[in-house]
């Protein structure tokens, strides 16, 4: 019995997965050896962080004063890369990004729910965006547990440092 289970679970997260690798990702603007000439990576660095910033509206408590505080904590970290869960309103997020001090939001939209409440910050500019819904996602009949009418999944968001393309990727479980 525990085996054509295992099996069935492979399967289906194989089915689940394969689609995703099956898409090409637009070719890079020069080849990869000409970003990697230099052996010396030393200089090279990305201070990082992530966080739950609990902001669902009605739910999460001292949502007024805990979200500006956060932003302004991620300011005096000096980051360059930012992954938040859970802004999931614009006034969250537009209050995040600018106490952050960071130049570049990006939250991913999800239709047909409130969205994914994935938002990323970064200190360069974003060049590409993507998200890739979960295919599970809550049931309707367990709407107290909220998963259903949220969009989870993976957001994703190129940029460039030392002038090499760098994919970050956010998710929220």
């Amino acid at each position: 019995m525990h085996t054509q289970l295992g099996r069935s679970l492979v399967l289906g997260i194989t089915l689940t997965l394969l689609p995703g690798c099956l898409v090409n990702p637009p070719p890079l603007d020069r080849p990869v050896t000409e970003f990697t000439r230099n052996p010396d990576y030393s200089d090279w660095q990305a201070r990082t962080a992530t966080f739950n910033t609990w902001g669902l509206p009605l739910f999460a408590k001292y949502i007024g004063e805990r979200i500006p505080l956060i932003g302004l904590e991620l300011a005096k970290r000096k980051l360059d890369f930012v992954f938040l869960q859970e802004g999931w309103t614009s006034p969250i997020r537009k209050t995040l990004h600018r106490n952050s001090g960071l130049r570049s939001g990006y939250s991913f939209s999800v239709s047909r729910t409130i969205g994914s409440g994935l938002y990323n910050l970064s200190s360069e500019s974003f060049s590409r965006a993507s998200f890739r819904e979960f295919s599970l996602n809550g049931r309707l009949e367990l709407f107290w547990e909220g998963d259903a009418f949220a969009g989870k999944g993976v957001g994703m968001n190129t940029t460039k440092i030392h002038d090499l393309p760098l994919s970050m990727f956010n998710t929220h479980t």
